[in-house]
């Protein structure tokens, strides 16, 4: 079980302390909800789309392109990693 504290430091239950910043929180509960809405698109679970996306560069071009990318519609950014997977070889249409 994983909670957020008020200091956004995450608590596992292995009993390890992990401190990250509120900004990478931000990173990572929009990059799940990126692979659940691209997971929806395309009729894949979570874990296939995680792996499509990072098998294609998706989720490197995502990383690099956070900045810009959050800021913009959810579909924008489906169609935006579409685009890049299908380059690096990705079926998916």
């Amino acid at each position: 079980m994983i909670c957020f504290s008020e200091n956004f430091s995450i608590f596992a239950n292995t009993n390890t302390y992990i401190n990250m910043s509120e900004e990478k929180l931000y990173k990572i509960a929009y990059f799940v909800y990126v692979i659940g809405e691209f997971a929806h698109k395309y009729g894949l679970t979570d874990k296939q789309a995680f792996r499509y996306l990072k098998r294609y560069e998706g989720m490197s071009v995502l990383n690099e392109l956070y900045s810009a990318e959050h800021t913009l519609p959810i579909e924008d950014t489906v169609n935006d990693l579409t685009i890049v997977c299908q380059r690096n070889g990705g079926g998916l249409a």
